[in-house]
């Protein structure tokens, strides 16, 4: 099984020469569009076209979905010449693929996958833009794993510290279509809630764990918006992830000083930021749970902030995280 699920417009028919191309795709966790019009067809990760045989009328007939956004990807019963599949790749399809056995959904899937792979690659990676190098060169200065994706979970940009939890898979990683993804099943479907939550701006608790694979501590992940785009669009959201073996280096005064809190105030911040929830802070602390709540609706009033989201936005994108060297948490 796959561990996503990419949509593939078939915008030329399978036909009796490919026997159940489509019916093993679903098989493989694919979305299949049969014959979709156009505007269904540009919103499918994968263009999918097969021809038996694969002459040079191919050409004319790919010709309408050769400047869609999505890549192309052509089967063919028999291999192309040479010439005729450099003139293909030339036009813009991503993979030809030749198909000769009765079940040809298996090198399907695999073309399939790698042009989508490259297609995502060169989005993020091509003509970059001078804003994203600066951007890039913001996020490695932060003391935590950071990674901001859009809307569907896609990563956008990923800092230094979490290139390597992405690479161990060990509590998260990203899939094939290059979404962040827990390894934990029930958790990453909380995170996906937790995204849709926070970008349509309801007050949840953006913080979650993010269990290992092996029995060490489970990470903490802060999910909180990057903002609004055209029209008010949600841009998508920062992950901010953290060790909490490992304490966040935020001083208590540093908080006092710059939005006015009192030490309990700045103390109750911190272990937000840190990925405690309020019952945990109120369980460590033996705090009531009242008390946190009537502290925290301060906070929110002193930071100009309304939910925890925007609270923990303001101070992971602010002065505080960044510290002097050789300062030491109280």
């Amino acid at each position: 099984m796959l561990e996503a699920s990419p949509t593939i417009a078939l915008i030329s028919p399978p036909g009796p020469d490919f026997g159940p191309l489509a019916e093993g795709l679903r098989s493989h966790n694919f979305t299949v569009l049969d014959d979709p019009d156009r505007d269904a067809a540009s919103r499918a990760d994968v263009l999918l076209a097969c021809f038996a045989p694969l002459d040079p009328s191919v050409m004319t007939r790919l010709s309408p979905w050769l400047g869609t956004p999505s890549p192309l990807v052509v089967a063919a019963r028999t291999p192309p010449s040479e010439a005729f599949e450099f003139e293909l790749l030339r036009h813009g399809v991503q993979e030809v693929v030749t198909v000769d056995g009765p079940q040809p959904y298996e090198p399907v899937c695999k073309a399939i996958l790698r042009s989508l792979h490259r297609h995502r690659y060169h989005q993020t990676q091509s003509d970059r833009p001078e804003t994203a190098v600066q951007a890039q060169g913001v996020v490695d200065m932060f003391p935590m794993a950071v990674m901001i994706a859009d809307g569907a979970g896609v990563l956008r940009l990923v800092n230094a510290r979490a290139r390597p939890l992405l690479d161990a898979r060990e509590a998260l990683y990203r899939d094939p279509l290059g979404r962040v993804r827990l390894t934990d099943r029930a958790q990453d479907a909380r995170l996906y809630q937790t995204i849709r939550a926070v970008q349509e701006g309801h007050d949840v608790d953006c913080a979650l764990a993010a269990p290992r694979n092996s029995d060490g501590v489970c990470l903490s992940v802060l999910v909180v918006p990057v903002g609004k785009g055209a029209g008010g669009a949600p841009r998508g959201v920062s992950l901010f992830v953290s060790d909490p073996d490992t304490a966040l280096l935020i001083q208590p005064e540093t908080l006092e000083g710059l939005y006015g809190l009192t030490v309990a105030e700045a103390k109750l911040v911190i272990a937000l930021v840190s990925g405690q929830t309020l019952d945990a802070i109120a369980a460590a602390t033996g705090t009531s749970p009242n008390t946190l709540k009537n502290q925290l609706k301060a906070v929110f009033r002193k930071t100009n902030t309304s939910r925890q989201a925007e609270l923990m936005k303001l101070v992971l994108s602010g002065p505080a995280i960044f510290r002097r060297p050789g300062a030491q948490q109280l």
